[in-house]
């Protein structure tokens, strides 16, 4: 499904917000207006100041005053939203045009984070960089399982070799995809806390786990760490 025609879609009430906004920043080319080639172009309306996005140089070419353009991929155009921009309008002119104020940037930024620690799950290139982006994410979600004796512990995820891989969640997405599924089993007695990656990682380090698997119910692809490397992470933080 296309970028607009998802966009139409969440108007529509068809599409829901969350895989709406891992759409938007998934897409690796937006057309932004620019005057210089350099910087996108701004433009002030009564509301304050606002910065145009396009999801193709069809509609760009359709709907844009300007002939010049920059490129830029989602996860650096949301995740860089900041004053003096007081919103984002993504695809100005058309019947579907979709905006952000300011109030909704945290919101982006957050997203962008989550699906960028998702990227360096899948595919750490540098094994140095991913353990920094992995210990500042600040938006991990960890259930935990309030046992009758009052204790607490990490809920698992499922494993078919009856290792012990503490489950843990990336986004509200891949979290609520879990609680869809354990909830019911595990009722009242599941907590939800949100947590840094360093404390994540030195609160693993300490248990007798076999590994952690995140967002292993989906909808992104669930990746495995482990424990070798949460000692790394742990070892190169010190």
């Amino acid at each position: 499904m296309s970028l607009a025609t998802t966009i139409q879609k969440f108007h529509q009430k068809e599409v829901l917000f969350r895989p709406l906004v891992r759409q938007l920043i998934d897409h690796s080319a937006w057309i932004l207006p620019s005057h210089n080639k350099e910087h996108p172009s701004l433009w002030r309306s009564p509301n304050g100041i606002w910065l145009s996005a396009f999801t193709s140089m069809e509609t760009f070419k359709q709907q844009a005053s300007e002939s010049d353009f920059i490129t830029q991929q989602g996860m650096s155009l949301f995740a860089n939203l900041n004053t003096p921009i007081d919103a984002i309008v993504i695809d100005p002119g058309t019947p579907y045009a979709l905006q952000f104020t300011q109030k909704m940037f945290p919101t982006l930024k957050r997203w962008s984070a989550a699906i960028n620690v998702e990227r360096i799950l899948e595919n750490p290139q540098n094994r140095s960089e991913a353990a920094t982006i992995l210990r500042d994410y600040e938006g991990f979600y960890i259930p935990v399982i309030k046992s009758d004796s009052g204790k607490a512990h990490l809920a698992l995820a499922p494993d078919k070799q009856g290792r012990k891989l503490a489950a843990v969640f990336t986004a509200e997405d891949t979290l609520q995809r879990f609680l869809d599924i354990a909830q019911q089993a595990l009722g009242d007695d599941l907590i939800i806390d949100m947590i840094s990656g360093r404390k994540l990682f030195s609160t693993l380090y300490e248990l007798p786990l076999d590994g952690v698997v995140f967002n292993c119910n989906g909808p992104v692809k669930p990746q495995a760490l482990r424990m070798q490397f949460i000692n790394y992470l742990m070892l190169e933080d010190n």
